[in-house]
């Protein structure tokens, strides 16, 4: 019997010595006050809930930030304000209720709460911070609440699961960042009054099908609508004035934009690897095509550049292969190097001037196309697909311009962290420059011929002044 004993005791501290190492996360009840009139408590279930009357307290760490098991977050009537980072990596957060008094959403007061599914937004919101939601990368809706009125940068980035989002009519400005990467979202209508849409608003959005702009919209900003390659087309209102810089490179999809009379600004690679875009009809309000504008829109069968156009710069059109028609205005006056570079398809150029205004149009070298006039059918044309004239899987890249300043990746002429964060993803492949683009050399600060964490570290050194850019080596 005491063998008996003594095994079944043996077994047991066995049992207890194995769950000693098993990490079980469930709540613990707790509670405790967070703002002159609110109180917070934790119950079993792993519901935490806020309430009284008024704003929330800010710490730099919340009371409830190691407790564990927190699966839902309700914040009851009453409360005003969301703390900034207030629940920020709450790793088994799932569902937030927000009520009809809660009117400011502090920055960062969600990040990285990677499986959030499901918010429920109240009715008075008026301000939703910086970083709020950033990183929620479960988050399936954002339903925006009619009174809203300002949203911070990187709002909703990296919310890779996010389906669907409205704004309201009352959301007079959108923020950079504020959707980048958000690579399942797949419809965007933004509201009447917005004028302007910054810097990477909507970069990244790989799903994004239909894109529905208001009357009221002005600009476009750099980088704005950058590889949502599966755009197929966008309408863009009379009354845009400025398309910034890179605004819809990589959009592989893209057939249809037609540019308003409107426009006056048309930034450099504005529309660089749009390969399947099937006309391209720039109006004479755009006195400059700049650098690379239409770069490899390789599907394109006719470039129709309007009456008031002055200059068309270096690389505007190069890799255009599948353009016969080219049509050219009176009051052009200056065609610079490689504009219409690899341009081999053009049968037909269509230019209303006399022979004199003809010859007065300065043309410089690599435009061999225009200056031939109409190009020879014997002459050989770069074989092309017109239906895919490039697999958007597998892009070739194209040669670039020779002209770039090291460190300047998004090619504004300066040095900013910006450019430092782009280098850096270039050099884990989160960015698809190709080996000797001009981004690719511009990343490359070290002359190594790859892009590394060293080049993003020295590019973001120099935009704070502790490097000289000038001691970098350009790359022939």
């Amino acid at each position: 019997m005491a063998i008996v004993m003594k095994k079944t005791v043996s077994v047991l501290l066995s049992v207890l010595f194995v769950f000693s190492f098993i990490t079980v996360s469930f709540a613990s009840p707790a509670s405790g006050r967070c703002g002159d009139n609110l109180t917070w408590s934790l119950d079993a279930e792993g519901t935490l809930r806020v309430s009284g009357e008024g704003e929330m307290h800010g710490y730099t760490e919340f009371p409830w930030a190691d407790l564990g098991g927190i699966t839902a977050v309700v914040i009851e009537e009453g409360v005003t304000t969301v703390s900034k980072m207030a629940f920020s990596e709450l790793a088994t957060l799932k569902t937030v209720s927000l009520p009809d008094s809660l009117k400011s959403i502090g920055s960062y007061a969600f990040f990285r709460c990677e499986n959030l599914e499901t918010v429920n937004f109240g009715s008075g919101l008026v301000n939703l911070g910086a970083h709020a939601f950033r990183e929620c990368t479960a988050l399936k809706e954002a339903l925006l609440p009619e009174g809203l009125t300002q949203t911070g940068e990187h709002a909703f980035y990296q919310c890779k699961s996010l389906q669907k989002a409205t704004l309201p009519s009352t959301l007079t400005a959108l923020s950079s960042f504020m959707f980048a990467e958000c690579e399942s979202l797949a419809e965007i209508s933004v509201p009447e009054g917005v004028k302007e849409l910054p810097i990477y608003c909507f970069y990244g959005c790989k799903s994004l099908q239909k894109v529905t702009l208001p009357d009221s919209l002005t600009t476009v900003g750099n980088f704005a609508f950058r590889s949502c390659e599966t755009l197929p087309e966008i309408t863009l209102p009379q009354g845009l004035t400025t398309i910034g810089h890179h605004a819809f490179m990589d959009c592989y999809a893209l057939r249809k934009a037609q540019l308003p009379d409107s426009l006056t600004g048309l930034g450099i690679f504005a529309f660089y690897h749009c390969y399947h875009l099937e006309e391209i009809n720039v109006p004479g309000s755009v006195q400059t095509i700049g650098e690379g504008t239409f770069h490899s829109c390789s599907g394109a069968k006719a470039i129709i550049l309007g009456e008031g156009i002055a200059e068309v710069d270096k690389g505007a059109f190069r890799n255009c292969y599948a353009a016969a028609e080219v049509s050219l205005p009176t009051s052009l006056t200056r065609i610079n190097e490689g504009a219409f570079y690899n341009c081999n398809g053009i049968r037909d150029l269509d230019y209303a001037g006399s022979e004199e205004q003809w010859n007065a149009i300065v043309i410089e070298e690599k435009n061999d196309v225009i200056t031939a006039g109409i190009q020879s059918p014997e002459d050989p044309v770069d074989p092309v697909d017109p239906e895919d004239p490039v697999d958007p899987e597998d892009p070739e890249e194209p040669e670039q311009p020779e002209d770039y300043m090291p460190g300047d990746v998004d090619l504004d002429g300066e040095i900013t962290a910006v450019d430092a964060r782009l280098a850096l993803r270039r050099s884990v492949d989160l960015e698809t420059y190709g080996e000797g683009s001009v981004q690719f050399l511009a990343c490359d600060v070290d002359a190594d011929k790859t892009v590394t964490a060293t080049d993003a570290r020295l590019i973001l050194r120099a935009s704070v002044d502790l490097e000289d850019p000038a001691s970098w080596k350009r790359i022939s």
